[in-house]
């Protein structure tokens, strides 16, 4: 019984491990930059680089620091 307690425990800690690491990248952080699609100062980028517009609904992704239309 302990050895399949101990199994158990181990899938469900991956499994934890996966959707906190999912749920860390699907947090948005305002950017005060302008848009270059609607000039409005309401980009949000995350973790991964990925840049949005919450007015327009472009993204954009940063290339040598410079907004490119993705």
């Amino acid at each position: 019984m302990g050895k399949m307690k101990d199994v158990f425990m181990s899938l469900v800690q991956e499994q934890r491990d996966d959707d906190y690491q999912e749920l860390e990248a699907n947090q948005w952080i305002h950017q005060e930059m302008q848009c270059p699609n609607c000039y409005n100062i309401s980009l949000y980028r995350n973790p991964n680089n990925e840049i949005n517009c919450d007015v327009c609904g472009q993204n954009f992704i940063e290339v040598d620091g410079a907004l490119r239309f993705e």
